[in-house]
């Protein structure tokens, strides 16, 4: 159960982090599984989905280690985790764009202005910054463009969760 999902996430994790780059299927693996540890944690207590658009080669798509999984966890732990609602939900949706692709990391938690309220004492969001620092050398590294776009989403002037939208262009 829980200890040989843990020690798999583990060795997919050590094994990444000798590599600059791997394929984006290699990452969603490890956002998988980091994601159902968090559901046996949390109780089942939200759900998460995986939508690529057929005309997108996961194995295609090099990206740094560790890219999707700060924001992902972002949003289990200060949004969804948080809410009230009866059906919570995180969605990462893959998709083409102009000279490129677009990975959405979307949940229908607080939202960012009321999870930074709840957020202890001495949180920093240092997992964010050291990804910002990430992605700007990979830039730098790859010649590619990299960029992260958080948006607060409303439903009736209330939040309604957060997107993160990862735009990466080669």
């Amino acid at each position: 159960g829980y200890l040989v999902r843990f020690a798999k996430l583990l060795r997919k994790i050590l094994q990444s982090a000798r590599e600059h780059t791997i394929p984006l299927q290699e990452e969603l693996e490890m956002v998988s599984l980091y994601l159902e540890l968090e559901r046996l944690r949390f109780n089942d207590d939200f759900s998460y989905e995986v939508v690529v658009d057929p005309e997108i080669d996961l194995d295609d798509i090099r990206v740094p280690p560790m890219l999707i999984q700060p924001y992902v966890e972002n949003s289990v732990k200060h949004g969804l985790i948080n809410s009230e609602n009866p059906v919570k939900i995180l969605t990462i949706d893959i998709s083409p764009v102009a000279d490129g692709s677009k990975i959405e990391i979307r949940d229908n938690g607080i939202g960012r202005k009321k999870a930074s309220l709840q957020k202890s004492e001495g949180a920093s969001g240092l997992g964010l910054e050291i990804t910002g620092e990430r992605i700007a050398l990979f830039n730098k590294q790859y010649k590619c463009s990299l960029e992260a776009v958080i948006t607060d989403l409303y439903r009736d002037d209330k939040p309604a969760g957060t997107s993160v939208t990862l735009f990466y262009k080669w």
